[in-house]
């Protein structure tokens, strides 16, 4: 399961909540 780019900064984003 191959995750985009953006799949990696929402990741992020999601984290920082």
């Amino acid at each position: 399961m191959m995750e985009p780019c953006e799949y990696r900064e929402y990741r992020e984003y999601y984290r920082a909540r």
